[in-house]
């Protein structure tokens, strides 16, 4: 079992199969990084009115989101700050409802949008 790495599962793989996959699994790994780090940078900026939170990255994504686009701030701000559920913000967005990831596009759009004003402010 030389050059094998056991895997949890009882399956095992070869050194050079996980050495062939692990630049595009970085790739992968640090795009949900991103997303996540967004994610959670949005969530410390809607938790400012709440309680506790980072109040120089609230700050920072505050700015970002003043210079967003209407529609983006909208959406941000009705699914983070008032944690509106979907059918709520496509209603009042008019975002068509079904499909349902029209929903998502619009929302990872905005979330991209943010994302590249907080990387030009950095």
């Amino acid at each position: 079992m030389a050059g094998e790495l056991p895997i949890s599962s009882g399956f095992s793989k070869t050194r050079q199969d996980i050495a062939l996959r692990s630049p595009m699994m970085e790739l992968a790994m640090s795009e949900q990084r991103a997303v996540a780090s967004i994610d959670a940078r949005l969530d410390n900026w809607a938790s400012a009115s709440r309680g506790r939170y980072d109040p120089t990255d609230a700050a920072l994504v505050e700015q970002a989101w003043q210079r967003l686009a209407p529609c983006h701030k909208e959406l941000l701000h009705m699914a983070y700050q008032w944690r509106a559920g979907r059918e709520v913000i496509c209603r009042r967005l008019k975002i068509p409802r079904r499909p349902w990831h029209k929903y998502e596009l619009e929302l990872a759009a905005a979330k991209q949008s943010i994302a590249s004003l907080l990387a030009v402010q950095v």
